[in-house]
């Protein structure tokens, strides 16, 4: 997954970056959130994410979990991992919150 697909994916879930503090520029010159703004983003949704680097294996595994919900996805770098983890996170808290 490249890092501008990891950015599709957040933007597709109505992240806008309408803030940029706290955030870098993708390939596109597109905003995206760097750790500690996605961490205070995940805090806001009540939601958790965890890092795991595969040594020797190339890429970055980051759970996430909101609520009863979770799971995780694999990239090449930490940055894509985080980004794509928090779109699944921001989908999750959407649907926790139509269930509420």
């Amino acid at each position: 997954m490249s890092n501008e697909f990891a950015v599709d994916d957040l933007y597709s879930t109505g992240w806008l970056p309408l803030d940029t503090s706290g955030c870098d520029r993708d390939s596109q010159g597109r905003w995206y959130p760097t750790k500690r703004r996605i961490d205070r983003e995940c805090e806001d949704l009540g939601a958790t994410i965890s890092l795991d680097e595969a040594e020797g294996f190339g890429c970055v595994t980051a759970s996430w979990n909101v609520g009863d919900d979770s799971g995780r996805c694999i990239a090449g770098t930490t940055d894509e991992a985080l980004i794509h983890a928090l779109a699944q996170a921001r989908r999750s808290a959407s649907r926790v919150q139509l269930l509420v």
